[in-house]
């Protein structure tokens, strides 16, 4: 809808606002990526759900709904591989895409200034 045409009345007529609880949905999922992003480098031993609730006392893969692989260990999926065997680049451009969107919803559901905005894992 934006473009030469663009019509801001007729995108305030699609527009919706998103029911808070499914920002905070987005939000722990985007949180369980990021925090995922950052252990890339452990060895994963113990199915990622396990890992999840011995870490944030949380059975976050229930709530947030992630897909996991079907063998042991799970682990989250990724361009339809488990996390742990994806390549350099690709684990490179999922930090970088958890840690944004993180970034954002944490934002959005923040009284701070962009910059300011505490992310935490």
């Amino acid at each position: 809808m934006i473009g030469r045409f663009y019509d801001l009345s007729k995108l305030m007529q699609k527009a919706k606002l998103v029911d808070i609880e499914e920002i905070k949905r987005q939000r722990d999922i985007a949180m369980l990526w990021n925090w995922r992003a950052q252990t890339y480098g452990l060895q994963m031993t113990e199915d990622i759900n396990k890992v999840i609730i011995n870490t944030f006392n949380e059975d976050l893969i229930k709530t947030t709904k992630i897909k996991l692989t079907k063998e042991s260990p799970k682990d989250f999926i990724a361009f339809n591989e488990p996390y742990y065997l994806l390549s350099n680049n690709e684990v490179v451009q999922l930090e970088q895409i958890a840690l944004w969107r993180q970034h954002a919803l944490e934002w959005i559901l923040s009284e701070e200034d962009w910059d300011n905005v505490p992310l935490s894992i």
